[in-house]
């Protein structure tokens, strides 16, 4: 369990990084996929 949290919080924040320069070329895609993730993801933790 502790891995895996882990190993989620450094894909979220790389993910967050690669987020945000796509943002800068297609808002509207970075937009749509944060939520999707962040929703899975915050499941993930939850469970």
């Amino acid at each position: 369990m502790s891995t895996r949290k882990r190993r989620g919080g450094a894909i979220n924040s790389r993910q967050a990084q690669k987020r945000t320069r796509e943002a800068t070329s297609t808002p509207e895609i970075s937009l749509e996929a944060e939520p999707i993730e962040l929703v899975e993801t915050g499941w993930g933790a939850v469970a």
